[in-house]
């Protein structure tokens, strides 16, 4: 759980994280740096892929002057206001997690608008779907579908010479083809490009993989530490990007990889290794199975507009197995089936 002390001092660390990037820090405040960042994963995972950012837009451009005070504030300033601001920062637990999320996306976004973008002049505009999914239009006309805890940062000028989007989270993109002018997503390792296609972007920090999966059309996916090596996508095909391998192309293979965008899960003879995936991911779960056997089963069926009781008892009466349910954590006891 991320610590809400880090959380409410969040701004004083990117002040000493930009500081240390610029070469302006000095031995105390490193020191201070420091036992933030090893404090927990989060702080790591946060420091992490901020420096990763400068370092990549640094060999790409010229990096403009920083002003580590004036930038935050600005930063602050132009995407949280007071109000929504103090909302942030409550002891609620469910939304402390949303506040990093945010935090994390905001800062990056804004390394890449004084770098990769280079035009620290321009405003930032930022959508956040918090708890709760979020349909948006592009100035472009272009829809986005954003899954909870997402956020996606754009800056002012966008569709005048160019369509550049930040996406920190999960979010299925259907783009307008605009004449000359490319659509560009930036994750937190990935840069997709296209023209006018649909597509799915999962780019998330607790992840060791990025996705982009192609629906219609064709994009162009590069690795944001090797921009010279591209994959070309077109429809029912994936890019993976592990942290480990590096970027790959995949046939898509499972037909729940925008379940929480239609809504729905589809299972057609699915082992039920697959079918618990999809029931953790749609119901952002944990499912526990403590009887082996119940990992041999196959389940065919459709949700609708899936409701999690609903669906664990139809999926458990056909596994021959039940369930008990303590907070998010879901745990199956029974038979199962035979091999």
């Amino acid at each position: 759980m991320t610590d809400k002390n880090n959380i409410s001092n969040i701004d004083s660390y990117f002040e000493l994280i930009a500081k240390e990037l610029s070469g302006e820090i000095s031995k105390e405040e490193k020191t201070n740096l420091l036992e933030w960042v090893n404090k927990s994963e989060e702080n790591r995972v946060l420091y992490s892929q901020t420096v990763n950012a400068w370092k990549v837009s640094k060999q790409t451009i010229n990096t403009p002057v920083f002003n580590t005070e004036q930038s935050w504030n600005n930063l602050k300033s132009k995407t949280v206001n007071s109000s929504s601001e103090s909302n942030l920062f409550t002891k609620n637990s469910a939304f402390v997690k949303v506040a990093a999320t945010l935090l994390l996306a905001l800062g990056v976004a804004w390394i890449m608008k004084v770098t990769l973008w280079n035009k620290s002049e321009l405003e930032l505009v930022t959508y956040s779907s918090g708890e709760h999914k979020l349909e948006l239009y592009l100035p472009d006309s272009s829809k986005v579908y954003m899954n909870k805890n997402s956020t996606l940062t754009y800056l002012t000028d966008f569709n005048t010479n160019e369509r550049k989007v930040n996406l920190i989270g999960e979010a299925f993109f259907e783009v307008r083809k605009t004449e000359g002018k490319k659509f560009e997503v930036y994750g937190l390792r990935t840069i997709t490009t296209v023209l006018g296609t649909s597509f799915s972007v999962r780019t998330i920090t607790s992840d060791s993989i990025e996705t982009i999966q192609v629906v219609t059309g064709k994009v162009a996916v590069v690795d944001l530490n090797k921009t010279e090596e591209e994959i070309l996508l077109t429809p029912g095909y994936m890019a993976r990007l592990n942290k480990s391998n590096g970027l790959s192309k995949e046939k898509m293979t499972d037909p729940n990889f925008i379940s929480w965008k239609n809504n729905s899960l589809l299972f057609d003879n699915t082992p039920f290794t697959e079918v618990k995936g999809a029931l953790e991911n749609f119901f952002d779960i944990e499912l526990i199975v403590n009887d082996p056997e119940i990992l041999n089963c196959r389940f065919t069926g459709r949700f609708d507009e899936p409701k999690l009781s609903e669906t664990l008892t139809i999926i458990t009466t056909s596994t021959n197995s039940s369930f008990t349910k303590k907070g998010n954590v879901i745990t199956l006891t029974g038979k199962g089936c035979k091999n």
